[in-house]
Formats: structure tokens, sequence, C-alpha cells
């Protein structure tokens, strides 16, 4: 197995931090989101981060299953269980789909309820990919759908440099946000 980790900065300033090993069939880790460093300017009030947990995936290149625990501070634990199948795989062209469930264990008196998903992706060379998924929850008859693409600007062995753009859209019976655009331009290092 081969440690791996990576930083990266969210637009507030906050940091997401992961940890792990990773070897031909399997890995685990853990990881940090939203982390605030209490040296920022103004002073971050409430927790120090968005949420932390861990995962274990097994499998191989082709197919792969995983489990991943979060504890968002104040708010909820989750457990989730996913899976992703690569149907195509020639040439420079890649298709996988992919499943999920998670249970959220909210804080308080909240009931606990299920999310479940699902999606595909499409890769080019490993450079242009385009995507599209959606997600339900029964409990609050609640769907999200979302659809996107970006490009990878730079790629060497330790870091990468990508664009993204999407567009997507929440409904309930009581409100439609319709579709909303969004984008991100990451930036990775890893150590």
């Amino acid at each position: 197995m081969e440690p791996q980790g990576g930083i990266s900065t969210n637009l507030d300033g906050s940091k997401n931090l992961t940890l792990g090993l990773a070897g031909d069939h399997g890995s685990a880790g853990a990881f940090v989101h939203g982390y605030k460093d209490s040296q920022q300017f103004p002073k971050p009030t409430g927790p120090s981060f968005g949420s932390a947990g861990g995962n274990i995936t097994m499998g191989s290149q082709s197919a792969n299953i995983g489990v991943t625990a979060t504890h968002i501070p104040h708010s909820a634990n989750q457990l989730s269980a996913s899976t992703n199948l690569n149907l195509v795989d020639a040439n420079r062209h890649k298709v996988d789909v992919n499943a999920f469930t998670t249970k959220t264990f909210p804080k308080g008196p909240a009931p606990n309820f299920n999310t479940h998903g699902a999606g595909v992706n499409y890769s080019y060379n490993d450079t242009v990919h385009a995507g599209a998924s959606i997600a339900h929850t029964p409990m609050f008859k609640h769907t999200q759908q979302s659809v996107n693409a970006g490009v990878n600007l730079m790629n060497t062995p330790n870091s990468s440099l990508s664009l993204n753009a999407g567009v997507s859209r929440s409904q309930n019976p009581f409100h439609n946000s319709g579709w909303q655009p969004g984008g991100s331009m990451v930036f990775r290092k890893q150590f």
C-alpha cells in the first residue's frame, strides 16, 4: 500500500485535508473538509471544521465498492455505501456508472432518513469529462439533479489544475429551484 495525502483551499480560506493508503485492490483514508485555521482573520466561530470522517474502498479499476462514515458537527452523522462500475474503457474513452445510498442520523429530535442516487460519467483522454447525476430523499420527497463538464488544464504526477462548470436543480413539493449554474477551478497538490 502506498501512502497518499492532499490539501486544497476553499474560496473562504478553509482547507480540505486527506490522508490515506492506496493499493491495487483497495484504499482506506481519513478526511477533514472545511478546516478553519484559528489564525484566520476574522477569527472563525463555531466548529473548526465542516465535516470529518473515514472511508474504505475495495475492488479494481473496473469496479469497486466503498463505505464512508462522516461526522458533521452540531448537525448529523452519516453512513454511505457506494459502488462504481466502468462500462467502457476503450482507447481514450471511458464511461462509468455509479450508485450510492446514505443513511443520515440527525442531532436532536429529527428522524433518521435515507438518500439514494446514481450517475453516469464520460471522459476523453483523462482530460475532458462530462456527467449527470440524480439523488432522491423519499422522506422529504426531494430530488436533486445535476449536469456538469470540465477540463484538466494541467496534470503532473503530484499536482493538477482543472476547470469545471455545470447546472443543477432541486425539486420538492414546495419548491422548484430551476436550473442554477455553478463552476469551480480546482488546484490539487499531493505530497
